[in-house]
């Protein structure tokens, strides 16, 4: 009779984000994280990320990202809460 032989892998990886401040980026303060924070547009978060916008508006409707709006009604993202987020869901 023969045997089988079984063999298991893990792989471990590690992701790093670094979010280039193209004037997309500015300095806010995010009610969630309750600091001074840097908040961007959602385009910006979603390209940076490599999400699309309707995802990003999916994390958002989901309340996995802090946000708030400026002055003009636009949507602006706390960026520590998105790269806390996609290092949750590479994990």
């Amino acid at each position: 009779m023969k045997t089988r032989r079984i063999t298991k892998l893990m792989i471990e990886t590690e992701r790093t984000f670094i979010f280039r401040n193209f004037g997309g980026q500015r300095p806010g303060w995010c009610v969630g994280c309750g600091a001074e924070t840097q908040l961007t547009t959602v385009a910006e978060a979603a390209r940076e990320a490599g999400l699309s916008e309707l995802a990003l508006y999916e994390l958002l409707d989901d309340g996995a990202l802090h946000f708030r709006e400026d002055e003009e009604g636009r949507v602006l993202v706390c960026v520590n809460s998105l790269i806390t987020e996609i290092n949750t869901k590479g994990e």
